[in-house]
């Protein structure tokens, strides 16, 4: 959804004139990619953490394990971003780019850009700062949860003051505290931790359709922007379709296709490096042949831009992004041995 949504935007002015205007909303929309994905994310990190150790070890290993599974193929990204402007830099002196700084660097290998004032030296980075911050507080809440002797009815009070005050910030009903701060986007995580919550019935069904229906009510007096409206609805339907599926025990079955596995397996290279080729070939294309596209060029084109992405993507996989799954599932991760046998963690 994300990479049609970003290649769309780049071609969009040399195909306007033939590209039927239903193409063009389902393009659009998908920028709404990122959201569904932060509704995911949630679900697979409350599986994977359900059986952890409530302990600041669990915590750190935990971190160190995410660290090596998505730090490298950043750092790849980075150095592949680096040198293709070096090379415009080059062959095109008299286009604009500018080499990042050691200073706006060191921030985006750390995902502290936005606090310290720094752009995303590739602008999908902003999503992995958020990513990176949810890890953190999902297992600190576990920690501090069980140092604190939360009970239940308290936790689920806490979980959904934290949900309502996320939601009136996208809502823009209030102001977020912090620039880069994933505050507001906290509310997308955790509808996937309580789609989880539900599928492993620790949440009653009635109580989730009553929150969905609360989330709705909020939405329709918020008179919030139509982007965030309609995120906010996309979060929803993919909550609510993640529990569909999961109570019915479908889920595996769904995920065992081959396509979905290969998609599924390529996809954080495909989001990290889709603008770096995909995109490119386009602005390519539009400087060699003109400003316009007829049909078939556009058409093939744009193809040819999904498919060197993917192509690409494929690549950093089996180079990078392989080798660091393997090595991060080499440490260990403590488990709460009276969890141990209830909950089975995703690797």
């Amino acid at each position: 959804m994300v990479v049609a949504f970003h290649f769309h935007e780049n071609i969009a002015p040399a195909v306007q004139a033939w590209l039927p205007s239903l193409a063009t909303q389902l393009f659009l929309h998908g920028n709404l990619g990122v959201e569904v994905f932060f509704v995911l994310s949630g679900f697979v990190i409350a599986q994977s953490i359900s059986a952890g150790e409530r302990s600041l070890r669990y915590l750190g290993r935990f971190g160190l394990r995410r660290s090596i599974r998505l730090d490298p193929p950043l750092w790849v990204t980075i150095l592949l971003e680096c040198m293709l402007i070096s090379l415009t830099l080059v062959v095109a002196p008299s286009r604009t780019a500018v080499l990042p700084s050691w200073s706006q660097l060191l921030a985006n290998v750390t995902y502290t850009q936005h606090f310290l004032g720094y752009k995303d030296i590739v602008p999908v980075f902003w999503s992995l700062t958020f990513e990176v911050q949810f890890y953190v507080v999902a297992v600190s809440a576990l920690i501090a949860r069980r140092a604190l002797d939360i009970g239940r009815i308290p936790g689920a009070l806490i979980f959904c003051a934290a949900f309502t005050y996320s939601l009136s910030i996208w809502l823009e009903l209030v102001r977020a505290p912090l620039p880069g701060l994933f505050i507001d986007r906290w509310f997308q995580f955790s509808l996937g931790v309580a789609a989880w919550l539900v599928c492993r019935q620790m949440i009653p069904a009635t109580a989730a359709l009553l929150g969905g229906a609360s989330i709705l009510a909020l939405v329709s007096v918020s008179g919030a922007p139509v982007y965030r409206l309609q995120s906010t609805i996309a979060c929803l339907v993919t909550a609510a379709t993640m529990i569909a599926v999961g109570r019915s025990g479908r889920m595996g079955s769904l995920l065992d296709g081959k396509v979905i596995q290969f998609f599924g397996k390529i996809s954080y290279s495909l989001y990290l490096v889709h603008l770096l080729v995909g995109w490119r070939l386009i602005t390519l294309s539009r400087i060699a042949l003109g400003p316009e596209f007829g049909p078939l060029l556009g058409t093939a084109i744009f193809l040819a831009a999904v498919i060197s992405s993917v192509a690409a993507a494929w690549l950093m996989y089996l180079l990078v992004e392989r080798p660091s799954i393997r090595f991060a599932r080499r440490i260990s991760l403590p488990l709460n041995a009276q969890l141990e046998r209830s909950a089975s963690v995703v690797r």
